[in-house]
């Protein structure tokens, strides 16, 4: 374990008691900083060297949340993990001794994964008054805060911008240092998907079932494809393409400039969560209890893997493995060469909180809002 700065207690602010956090902050190859680890959304992780070895792992570290937990996932920055509860707050916490280091108090529920931007935490809430927050983490000020509508879809930072998609289809660049609305449109219906963004296009999915490509610069909406059923998985980017599943099971690759229809594959019953891209296969969860290896290219099916659970969240993958939480609140292991599945471990209650990857092991998270890290070699 390395050595750790000593920590400078400061004053109470307006998000309570916080220290000084900066030391903890050094950047690594674990950093989760928003959902899918990136603003592509690719929810790709390192690979444990001996992660093959066991077929049950053991709790290592345990943390009881303030609050109840939702859909919102945890977010990781160096020595530092980020938990929203549903009930409106976000608690930093040391990685190494799971010590509280800052609570961040927004005033109303939180359904969507914040996001991270240098030292800055976007959170975007739900409620009479919907704001999103902007929060200096090194010293635990509130730096702005302004209303929007109601925002159920994680946060979106990327090249030094923030980009929230509202319950009233409403999506918004903001600058991250002042508050100030860069561009704001309309869509066609409510988003309560993660957009997502690569180069300089946004991608949308929406309850109407459109996705649309927005220039990233303007706002100005590139392309519209129309998918017939609500998108609620979160568009997926790789490679200049653009995943994106609906409700029907209906998995369409377009292409990320144009909206070219590259592909289309249908599962046959609902997909509600994204999949997990890598090395030109994507690994989509269905709500039949399967996992599908798709190749990116042309969408051939190339192999199922599973689990007969209703899956959770999206999956994590690495080289030789994935890891896929069931709504039940069973993780999953699977070889992705071998096909063997494995259930690793069982939280007490259900889960649908996105699981993080650390140097530690995996961060699960069940509803009761008990967070806790498993081995995974």
């Amino acid at each position: 374990m390395r050595a750790l700065l000593p920590i400078i207690s400061f004053l109470l602010t307006a998000c309570g008691s916080v220290h000084h956090m900066e030391p903890l902050l050094s950047s690594g190859p674990w950093d989760w900083p928003q959902q899918g680890g990136g603003a592509e959304r690719h929810f790709v992780v390192p690979s444990f060297p001996s992660a093959s070895g066991r077929t049950t792992t053991q709790a290592t570290w345990e943390f009881s949340l303030d609050g109840t937990a939702g859909t919102a996932g945890p977010l990781l920055i160096g020595d530092v993990l980020l938990f929203p509860s549903v009930g409106g707050v976000v608690e930093a916490v040391r990685l190494s001794d799971a010590k509280t280091l800052a609570e961040f108090d927004c005033d109303w529920y939180i359904a969507g994964t914040p996001a991270l931007l240098g030292s800055s935490l976007f959170i975007a809430t739900i409620g009479g008054t919907s704001l999103l927050y902007c929060f200096d983490i090194t010293s635990g000020e509130l730096q702005w805060s302004r209303m929007f509508e109601a925002v159920h879809a994680a946060v979106c930072a990327h090249r030094h911008h923030v980009f929230v998609a509202g319950a009233r289809g409403t999506v918004a660049r903001f600058a991250p240092g002042d508050s100030v609305e860069i561009w704001k449109v309309q869509l066609t219906g409510p988003a309560r998907a993660a957009p997502a963004a690569s180069d300089t296009v946004l991608v949308v999915g929406t309850e109407t079932g459109d996705v649309f490509g927005l220039s990233t610069e303007t706002g100005r909406i590139l392309w519209r494809v129309p998918t017939f059923a609500a998108v609620q998985a979160g568009p997926v980017i790789a490679g200049g393409v653009v995943i994106a599943s609906n409700r029907k099971g209906i998995v369409h690759a377009l292409d990320l400039h144009s909206g070219t229809v590259v592909w289309t594959y249908e599962c046959g019953v609902p997909v509600y969560h994204s999949p997990a891209v890598r090395a030109g296969k994507l690994l989509l969860p269905v709500s039949s209890g399967d996992l599908l290896l798709l190749d990116l290219h042309d969408g051939r099916l190339l192999r199922t893997y599973t689990i007969n659970a209703l899956p959770g969240a999206s999956p994590l993958l690495s080289e030789m493995h994935a890891w896929q939480l069931a709504r039940n609140g069973n993780l999953y292991r699977v070889d992705v060469q071998s096909g063997d599945v494995h259930i690793v471990h069982k939280l007490p209650a259900g889960s649908e909180t996105p699981p993080v990857m650390t140097p530690a092991g995996i961060l699960l998270v069940d509803q009761d809002g008990e967070a806790i890290i498993v081995e995974v070699q």
